[in-house]
């Protein structure tokens, strides 16, 4: 049994219409031939929530290669642009530090003071931000703004999403 046009299209229409509120169907819609794997179904209802406004800061530790990049930094942008706004209400920091690069001081101090007195500073009143990373050193960019959120009153409040790598 094949399917007809008017098939093909009512599915068509379906998927679109479950896009709008779901980021992983929108990935899907996106992507057919994307492998959908448990962790994406964490990472999307968490990005669900923070374009939602029921969070506004969320970090993600997830190991390299499990497509969190390519949802967060890719899809999430294109399905909650649509949706929320844009320009500087949304900000997505990508693997901000290379392993090699999370072993000097240097290199995590200056990274630490961008988020401070640069990438924060140029939020909107309101404005939503994600850190997607893999964590290579304990004092890199996630963990001086946990370590201020503890230690800090006025210092940003932190969702957080650690996937361990499976072997």
């Amino acid at each position: 049994m094949s399917l007809t046009s008017e098939d093909r299209d009512a599915a068509t229409r379906l998927a679109i219409h479950q896009s709008r509120d779901d980021l992983l169907a929108f990935v899907m819609l996106m992507n057919p031939s994307f492998s959908i794997g448990p962790h994406h179904r964490v990472l999307c209802d968490q990005l669900m929530r923070l374009e939602k406004g029921e969070t506004d800061r969320l970090m993600v530790f997830i190991s390299p290669r499990s497509s969190k990049s390519s949802i967060t930094s890719t899809y999430f942008p294109a399905w909650a642009l649509g949706i929320a706004g844009f320009g500087a209400h949304l900000a997505i920091i990508d693997d901000p530090i290379s392993e090699q690069d999370a072993y000097s001081k240097t290199r995590r101090d200056s990274l630490n003071a961008w988020y401070a007195s640069g990438l924060r500073t140029r939020l909107m009143p309101g404005g939503k931000v994600v850190l997607v990373m893999t964590r290579w050193h304990e004092t890199d960019l996630a963990g001086f703004l946990l370590e201020q959120e503890h230690s800090a009153p006025m210092a940003d409040k932190w969702e957080v999403i650690r996937i361990p790598a499976l072997n």
